[in-house]
C-alpha cells in the first residue's frame, strides 16, 4: 500500500507541475510513519524522473517505524539529499507534505511544526490528510499545512467518495 500510495503521490505531483519533472525542485517532508513512508517512495519515483529531490525528516531515521526506515534508507543509496529542518533546502517548486496522517491527535510540535510553517505560502501537495489536520474532531490545529491538493487511497472509516471541506470555523463540514 505504501508503495501504490507513493508512486501516485509522484504522479499528481508530476501533473501539478506540467506533467515533466526533469530538473524541477521539490521537496518532500516526511515524518517517521507509513505516511512519511510513501513521502519517499514518491520522492525515489520523482528522482528517478530526474526532479531535483530533497527530503526532511521530521525525526532521526533511528525512530522511523521499519518499513518507512527501508524505504529511507533506498533514498540515501539513490543519493537523494536528507535535511533534518528546512534551513537548507532552497526553493521548492512543489512541497509534498507525508509528515503525518490520518492518526495525528494534537497540535504538531517540534520539527513537525517547523516543517508546516516553512510550507506556508508555498505549492503544496499532502498525502492522505494535510499536517495539522485533526481528522478525528475535524480540527484544524497550528500550525498546520495549506494543500493546493491532497491525494489518498482511501478514507478513514471506508467513506468512499466522501468530500469534506472545513467549515468557517476550521472545522470539517
Amino acid at each position: 500500500m505504501m508503495e501504490d500510495a507513493g508512486r501516485g503521490l509522484a504522479e499528481v505531483a508530476r501533473r501539478r507541475l506540467g506533467g515533466d519533472t526533469s530538473g524541477r525542485p521539490i521537496s518532500v517532508f516526511a515524518g517517521p510513519g507509513g505516511n512519511g513512508g510513501g513521502g519517499l517512495v514518491a520522492a525515489r519515483h520523482l528522482a528517478v524522473a530526474g526532479a531535483k529531490v530533497v527530503v526532511a525528516l521530521s525525526t532521526q531515521g533511528e525512530r522511523f517505524a521499519p518499513v518507512p526506515a527501508e524505504q529511507l534508507a533506498i533514498a540515501r543509496r539513490i543519493g537523494t539529499p536528507i535535511h533534518h529542518s528546512a534551513d537548507s533546502l532552497g526553493e521548492p517548486e512543489l512541497m509534498l507534505d507525508a509528515l503525518l496522517g490520518y492518526g495525528q491527535r494534537g497540535m504538531p510540535y517540534g520539527t513537525t511544526a517547523e516543517l508546516a510553517r516553512w510550507g506556508a505560502g508555498r505549492r503544496v501537495l499532502a498525502l492522505d490528510v494535510p499536517s495539522g489536520l485533526e481528522l478525528a474532531t475535524g480540527t484544524l490545529q497550528t500550525p498546520h499545512v495549506a494543500a493546493e491538493e491532497t491525494m489518498t487511497l482511501a478514507t478513514p472509516e471506508g467513506r468512499q467518495g466522501h468530500r469534506a471541506r472545513l467549515g468557517p470555523d476550521g472545522r470539517l463540514d
